[in-house]
């Protein structure tokens, strides 16, 4: 969905800046440089720019293209979102599918469904009430899981205070660092591989 050229939806709002207040009772679409968009939509966001600003109380999906992503408030369906620099801080009502250099869910956030995370970076501090997916550079894992965890990464770190209340299934060229006070509920399964 995210390669879908906007130019084939009728836009409200374009240009250098675009900034959305107040309530939008249908789907909203726009494009432009910095778009900061904190309104009550009551359907869909689709949006691209440099510099996205994303919150308030969306009914729908959010399907966001940006230099930097930053997503807050309440989400009441899907997220899917590819950016630089990644920030949900966001409760999403379903799935959350984020690719990017940098992603950062952080611990204000709670997904209702599952995440497929991809980047350089990927850092999980929020609640998932599903299986989180993820393939990435360098992770570290903080948050609560609900369902099963599986990672191929370069590094993996599995932090104090992370739950993880399925399996963890990696596969990585090293094990990894799991802290003594992180709890995981499920088996660990660790498959090495090599990037040479």
């Amino acid at each position: 969905m995210l390669l879908i050229p906007l130019s084939l939806f009728a836009m409200p709002e374009s240009g250098e800046l675009v900034t959305q207040r107040g309530s939008v009772d249908d789907d909203y679409y726009a494009a432009g440089g910095p778009s900061d968009i904190n309104a009550q939509v009551s359907g869909d966001v689709v949006v691209a720019g440099g510099e996205l600003f994303i919150g308030h109380h969306i009914s729908g999906d959010v399907i966001a293209a940006g230099g930097s992503i930053n997503l807050r408030g309440d989400i009441q369906d899907d997220v899917r979102v590819a950016g630089g620099d990644i920030l949900i801080d966001a409760n999403i009502g379903d799935d959350l599918i984020a690719s990017g250099g940098r992603i950062n869910v952080s611990s204000n956030s709670a997904v209702a469904g599952e995440a497929w995370l991809a980047g350089g970076d990927v850092n999980v501090a929020g609640k998932v009430n599903h299986d989180v997916h993820i393939g990435a550079g360098s992770v570290r894992i903080s948050g609560f899981v609900h369902g099963d965890v599986t990672i191929e990464a370069g590094e993996i770190h599995i932090l104090e205070g992370a739950v993880i209340e399925g399996n963890l299934h990696y596969r990585s060229p090293d094990e990894a660092m799991i802290h003594t006070d992180a709890k995981i509920s499920g088996d660990v399964i660790y498959e090495p591989v090599s990037y040479t």
